[in-house]
C-alpha cells in the first residue's frame, strides 16, 4: 500500500471518530444535546453552576425552568444560552431515572427489549427486541444462560450445562466432562456415573503397570 493510501484511511479513521457525538455523562447511551443558538460571546465571564443558564438581559445566572436542565459539563463549556428541553421517552422507552435541572432524563427499554449500540459511535443507542432461545436464528439454541437485560441481549446456549464467557457459551469447568459424554453418548447421569468408575479402574491399573 502507498504511503497516499495509508494516509487516506488515517484521516479516513480520523473524520469518522470526530463526526461521533459527546456523550452525556449522565446519560452514556445518549449525546450532549446540541446547542441553540451556538456560543456565548467571549465577553461574557460569568460562569453558571449546573441547573443554570446565564440571562443577558440581567447579566446573571437564573435556575433553569421546569422540564429543562444544564450540567455541569455544558455550563463549563460556554456554549448555551438557555437550559435544554429534558428528552422525553420514545416508543419502547420506559423513563428510568427522571429529569431534574441539573441532568437529562435516564431511559430504558420496555420488557423483552434491550439497549442495542447502533453505530461505532458510543453514544447512539436503539431498543432491539430479545432474542428468544429455540426460535428464528436462536433455533438450534434452546438454553438461556444470560437473561436479556438493560444493554444485553439473551444469551442462548446449546446445552443447559454451558455458561457465559464474555458472552459466548462454554462448558463449566466441573460439569464439562458430564456434558460431553451425556451429549455424545446420550446416557444418563447415572451411567456417567458408572463410566467414570470404569474409568477410573482401568487408569489405576495402567498406572500399576507402568510401576513394576
Amino acid at each position: 500500500m502507498s504511503s497516499s493510501s495509508t494516509l487516506l484511511l488515517l484521516l479516513t479513521g480520523l473524520t469518522t471518530l470526530s463526526a461521533c457525538p459527546v456523550c452525556d455523562v449522565d446519560v452514556p447511551s445518549r449525546p450532549v444535546p446540541e446547542p441553540e443558538p451556538p456560543g456565548m460571546p467571549g465577553n461574557v465571564t460569568t460562569l453558571c453552576l449546573a441547573g443554570q443558564y446565564y440571562d443577558d438581559r440581567i447579566r446573571q445566572c437564573k435556575p433553569c425552568q421546569e422540564d429543562y436542565f444544564m450540567t455541569l459539563s455544558m455550563a463549563k463549556s460556554r456554549k448555551y444560552w438557555s437550559c435544554v428541553p429534558c428528552y422525553r421517552p420514545k416508543d419502547l422507552e420506559v423513563e428510568l431515572v427522571p429529569c431534574n435541572k441539573t441532568r437529562d432524563t435516564e431511559v430504558v427499554c420496555e420488557p423483552g427489549y434491550f439497549l442495542q449500540q447502533v453505530s461505532d459511535c458510543a453514544c447512539q443507542w436503539t431498543c432491539a427486541r430479545c432474542g428468544i432461545c429455540g426460535i428464528g436464528e436462536l433455533l438450534n439454541l434452546n438454553y438461556e444462560t444470560v437473561s436479556c437485560q438493560h444493554k444485553e441481549d439473551t444469551l442462548c446456549c446449546q446445552y443447559p450445562e454451558m455458561t457465559s464467557d464474555n458472552r459466548k457459551c462454554v462448558y463449566n469447568i466441573s460439569g464439562q466432562t458430564t456434558a460431553m459424554f451425556k451429549h455424545t453418548t446420550g446416557h444418563t447421569d447415572g451411567d456417567y456415573k458408572l463410566f467414570s468408575n470404569i474409568h477410573f479402574v482401568f487408569f489405576m491399573s495402567f498406572i500399576c503397570i507402568l510401576n513394576r
